[in-house]
């Protein structure tokens, strides 16, 4: 009895490995028969794809197809509502503005008793600082004895009426020699362009400066004079200092 199941289980064992050895040359066999990148659209039947075995992106790019020309310029839509107004930006420094007073004389003047030539009105429109400049001529006239004689003329730019009688702010001074052809004859004048500058302190409003002037020559005329003012950021304290 024994004798016979040992011998039972060592062929059913046999039989075993036959099958196996079987199957693994089955599918070798069918690797064989079916290269890599050789199933193409004839070797599948109809509804051998669907969407299951499709991947995602694949499916995408189906649906979407090939990106297609650009069409035509649609009409321009209507304009929207204007929108809400930005916020002030920093106001940068102020540079000089354009001449916003300017008057021009062409008499020929002598200095009053005051020393006062000629003065310029004008009203700001704010507080600040004003450049005011006074283009000028002088026309002299020296000594008629026959002893030749140097002199001077002096002008300046001032907040008041006044007889310039030393170098400041706004002031300017002509020598005169003696030996010029002014002296000792013929009425004739000899002519001098000059021109001064002086920044103020000014208020809205109006305000008034002057230009004046002195001379110890036989004798002197001032003319024709400009005078302007411009609105200027600019602090007069400041200083220079040479060498």
């Amino acid at each position: 009895m024994l004798s016979l199941l040992a011998y039972l289980r060592r062929h059913h064992l046999a039989l075993l490995a036959l099958f196996v050895a079987l199957g693994g040359t089955s599918v070798a066999a069918t690797n064989a028969l079916v290269p890599k990148n050789s199933v193409g659209t004839a070797q599948l039947k109809n509804g051998a794809v669907n969407k299951k075995k499709i991947n995602k992106k694949t499916i995408k790019a189906l649906l979407e197809g090939n990106r297609g020309p650009r069409g035509p310029q649609g009409a321009q839509g209507a304009r929207g509502a204007q929108g809400p107004r930005g916020a002030q930006g920093v106001q940068g420094s102020a540079g000089v503005q354009a001449a916003w007073s300017a008057q021009r004389t062409t008499s020929l003047l002598h200095p009053a008793a005051s020393g006062a030539v000629a003065h310029l009105a004008f009203t700001s429109p704010s507080a600040g600082f004003a450049l005011v400049q006074a283009n000028f001529g002088v026309r002299v006239r020296n000594t008629f004895d026959t002893t030749p004689a140097d002199c001077t003329t002096r002008s300046q730019i001032s907040a008041t009426a006044g007889v310039p009688s030393a170098p400041g702010p706004g002031y300017v001074e002509q020598w005169v020699n003696g030996n010029l052809p002014t002296q000792r004859g013929g009425g004739t004048y000899l002519q001098f362009d000059q021109s001064a500058a002086r920044i103020f302190a000014v208020s809205a409003g109006k305000n008034t400066v002057y230009l004046n002037g002195a001379y110890d020559c036989q004798d002197a005329l001032w003319g024709p004079i400009t005078m302007t003012a411009q609105l200027v950021n600019t602090n007069p304290s400041s200083s220079i200092t040479a060498g």
